[in-house]
């Protein structure tokens, strides 16, 4: 459902007749706000990258397309630090290492919102070890 609804949106764009760098502008917001699970990625990337060779239209190579993973990632890695520095204030060096250690957007979404929220540093660290113990 969710990779469907981010096809719609892309394919919309594409077929706009917006200029190049403008859709990778939009694309990469898209990509932020509709992260997809790994394999759906692959999933939308083929898509997407049928889409354009049917429409003779290489606006996205797959190295572009992964870069704004690792781009996405590294973003969310920021957020999630700045957030834990603001409530918290020092953010140990272990901390710091385990949350650069996670390449999925999605999980590091998940301990954004809850770093919003959570009581304690050490709380923090707890749910993070969850997290890497789930992974």
């Amino acid at each position: 459902m969710r990779q469907q609804g981010k096809w719609e949106l892309v394919r919309r764009l594409l077929e706009k007749g917006y200029d190049q760098e403008d859709i990778r502008k939009l694309f990469r917001a898209i990509d932020w706000m509709m992260t997809l699970p790994e394999e759906l990625q692959q999933s939308f990337e083929e898509q997407l990258s049928s889409y354009q060779q049917e429409r003779q239209m290489p606006l996205l190579s797959h190295m572009e397309i992964r870069g704004m993973q690792r781009g996405a990632v590294q973003n969310a890695h920021e957020w999630l630090l700045e957030v834990l520095t603001v409530r918290f204030e020092v953010v140990p060096p272990e901390v710091i290492e385990a949350i650069n250690q996670i390449k999925d957007v999605s999980v590091l979404k998940q301990l954004l919102r809850e770093a919003i929220a959570i009581s304690s540093m050490v709380e923090f660290q707890q749910l993070l070890s969850q997290s890497q113990a789930d992974s």
